[in-house]
């Protein structure tokens, strides 16, 4: 453990116990293999018209995989940030100052604590960030509405899908 007087060295060699950014991680990569198997998956055009379970099942695994992608990496990348600032600022530090913190603001000050620079705010990993939050919080905020009879809300709903799915989850 470090002390105030002591002076600021970056950590080469740390042991941390229940990290959970790998295990994030794999199972956002895991559920993108999956939602691209299904994105590939040419079985619904053979699907019989009297029986369109398979494309139903199908659609259903794609947008649960989508979720997962999306809500299971914003979740590794903010244990990641939590890890690295806790291993070189030390555990206090991490969770008094910086843990409160949103993701965005997290990734933009503990770089700059432990390196001297933050990530360019309009470079690709921080734009890349920010649809990343955009996304987990459309899903974790998400709100239904009601049901019209022209179908306006539903053919939005479906709409918006159609773009979360070809911008958000890709991304």
């Amino acid at each position: 453990m470090m002390s105030s007087s002591d002076p600021f060295q970056i950590r080469d060699t740390y042991v941390r116990v229940g990290t959970m950014a790998d295990t994030y991680a794999r199972i956002a990569e895991n559920a993108f293999a999956l939602f691209l198997d299904d994105a590939a998956d040419p079985s619904p055009l053979f699907c019989p018209p009297y029986d369109p379970t398979g494309a139903m099942d199908r659609e259903d695994r794609k947008a649960a995989n989508g979720i997962k992608t999306i809500v299971f990496s914003a979740m590794a990348i903010e244990a990641a940030v939590f890890d690295l600032a806790a291993i070189q600022l030390g555990d206090r530090v991490a969770t008094l100052y910086l843990d409160k913190m949103d993701l965005l603001s997290k990734w933009m000050i503990v770089p700059r604590l432990i390196c001297g620079r933050s990530l360019n705010e309009n470079g690709p990993a921080f734009n890349s960030l920010k649809g990343l939050v955009k996304a987990r919080n459309a899903l974790v905020h998400h709100k239904s509405r009601e049901w019209d009879r022209e179908g306006k809300a539903e053919r939005a709903m479906t709409d918006r899908w159609a773009i979360f799915e070809k911008d958000q989850v890709p991304n």
